[in-house]
């Protein structure tokens, strides 16, 4: 266990005070295990953590795991006003930015881009500066992308992928999709997985915004990475945990598709990383956090988690993600775990009570995420 600590919070304000109270809870988005109370229980480490706050806070909410989560289908930016206080309890975390964050987050070298209070943001993660707009024309953003000097991303249920420069500027807007999931990008076209049976994952014209199919009639697509040989791979069936979520592989030219592997158990987050795919899978008492070859097609299990895998990064040694759900004392649980890329023992890098979105990794090991304070990085 590494640098743990335990915040309390009450209502949206991290409120630093003595001792948590008891059944201290906050709000939850984790879904069957939130509302069935099936859960592997809290992880040893929270009976020995160390904070800070009393709580009162709403019991936990309930929220359909079955489609996109809550906070990326719905209007993800726009996030209430920011937490009053912005100094961490916790030792070894560091705050970047005070506000309450969506979940799309993503970075490019040391800037990290991330939606509050309606817009996308950006702040750097080392150099102490506070962060700058970028656009307040956000919609329900889905997930959101970096390629070239563009910040690319999907609006649900406008149907529509935009893009903005890094740098600020106009907003462009390419329309006629349905229920947009996921995309990647490369330098000529967009591809974007929509949410929807029988939709197609198709493809974007970055010159003329012309939408073409590549793949039609696939089963509720989502979580797409395209890999440096232009191969494009992705998750099916993803609106049913109960059902296998094959991972499925074509091409940006719309080439046969092919089933890479099928399992059980819904696919959370996907990335890849050169020939290796992580993948964090939610089942209820039966999470993993596994890897792909993409060259052998051998998968392993790196961790299982003790609760709902909600997000996913992968650094130069480890990978880190964040989990959450309702431990058997009925207190609400989100923790930032991460392991070797190799495997190993599990650390545990900092507990709270009530939700944690958005993780990327900045130089090599450093993961930010959004806590309850804002934007945050694990270190000083």
């Amino acid at each position: 266990m590494v640098g743990v600590a335990r915040i309390c919070t009450v209502g949206i304000l991290a409120t630093v005070m003595m001792a948590c109270g008891p059944g201290a809870e906050g709000t939850s988005a984790t879904g069957s295990e939130a509302s069935s109370g099936t859960t592997s229980g809290a992880p040893s480490e929270l009976s020995a953590t160390v904070a800070v706050a009393d709580s009162t806070a709403a019991e936990p909410t309930d929220v359909d795991t079955t489609g996109p989560s809550a906070t990326e289908s719905g209007e993800s930016g726009s996030t209430g006003d920011p937490p009053e206080s912005c100094e961490s309890p916790i030792p070894n975390i560091t705050v970047l930015a005070c506000a309450r964050v969506g979940s799309a987050m993503a970075i490019a070298d040391t800037t990290v881009f991330y939606t509050a209070q309606g817009g996308i943001l950006s702040v750097d993660a080392f150099d102490g500066m506070p962060p700058a707009v970028v656009t307040s024309e956000v919609g329900d953003m889905h997930a959101m992308r970096i390629h070239g000097p563009y910040l690319y991303w999907v609006a649900f249920s406008d149907g529509e992928l935009r893009r903005v420069h890094r740098d600020r500027g106009d907003v462009d807007v390419m329309g006629g999709l349905n229920k947009p999931g996921s995309v990647a990008v490369d330098d000529t076209f967009a591809y974007v997985t929509q949410y929807d049976a029988d939709a197609s994952l198709v493809r974007v014209s970055l010159d003329t915004q012309t939408v073409e199919p590549l793949y039609p009639r696939l089963d509720f697509a989502g979580e797409l990475n395209i890999g440096v040989d232009g191969g494009l791979y992705w998750a099916l069936s993803t609106n049913n945990g109960n059902l296998p979520n094959p991972i499925v592989s074509g091409t940006t030219s719309g080439a046969s598709m092919s089933t890479l592997y099928s399992d059980t158990g819904m696919v959370a987050r996907m990335i890849l990383d050169e020939e290796t795919l992580f993948v964090a899978r939610y089942r209820v008492g039966a999470s993993s956090i596994e890897t792909t070859s993409l060259r052998s097609g051998a998968t392993e299990t790196l961790a299982v988690p003790a609760y709902q895998p909600t997000e996913l990064a992968v650094g130069s040694s480890r990978v880190y993600w964040i989990e959450g759900g309702i431990s058997d004392e009925m207190e609400t649980v989100w923790a930032l775990k991460s392991v070797s890329r190799k495997g190993g023992d599990v650390d545990e890098h900092a507990v709270y009570d009530t939700s944690v979105a958005g993780l990327v990794v900045a130089q090599g090991n450093t993961p930010i995420f959004g806590s309850p304070l804002g934007v945050v990085r694990l270190g000083p």
